[in-house]
């Protein structure tokens, strides 16, 4: 797979690369509707999927490089923690559901990053402490988008029925 996987990974790392400028400059200029404000939580995960593509793709992963990635990949993630502090004191909208896939994945990266370099002793206990905090927080996350979702159906199913309800009786 090395063979795919490679030239995969530089296509998409280079990519990201040369996107990643003009994504953060459009964001920090053009005001967006507060519906669409949590989908910028999705800011944190192409950093930990190119991180996580890298690992998966080289036998022998450079120490340097990989290190350099996962805290560009941290800092977007503690960026985007900051953010959905703020965005979840909105009124809930189905937007809700971006929170959930960034914090997932950069724990997954994180995670993937211990276990390649944990083996040749070069990962710091702290690392495994901030791992497990992220697997926290990305469940309790998916709880809370869960409960908000099922929350969201039983208010739409109840508004269906009232409406049903209202409909048949002016029809009689």
């Amino acid at each position: 797979m090395p063979a795919l996987g490679q030239p995969l990974f530089w296509l998409a790392f280079v990519i990201y690369v040369a996107v990643f400028p003009f994504v953060l400059h459009r964001v920090r200029t053009i005001p967006l509707p507060e519906a669409t404000q949590p989908l910028l939580t999705i800011i944190a995960a192409p950093a930990s999927l190119c991180l996580i593509g890298y690992l998966a793709s080289f036998t022998h992963p450079n120490l340097a490089f990989a290190t350099g990635m996962l805290i560009f990949a941290q800092c977007l993630y503690f960026l985007t923690l900051f953010s959905i502090r703020q965005y979840t004191r909105l009124s809930f909208y189905p937007s809700f559901a971006a929170f959930t896939f960034p914090l997932v994945i950069s724990a997954t990266a994180l995670t993937r990053f211990i276990a390649i370099f944990a083996s040749k002793g070069l990962v710091h206990n702290l690392l495994s402490v901030l791992q497990w905090g992220e697997w926290l927080v990305a469940s309790l996350m998916l709880i809370f988008v869960t409960g908000h979702y099922l929350n969201f159906l039983r208010l739409t199913a109840k508004t269906v029925k009232q409406t049903a309800t209202a409909t048949q009786e002016l029809s009689d």
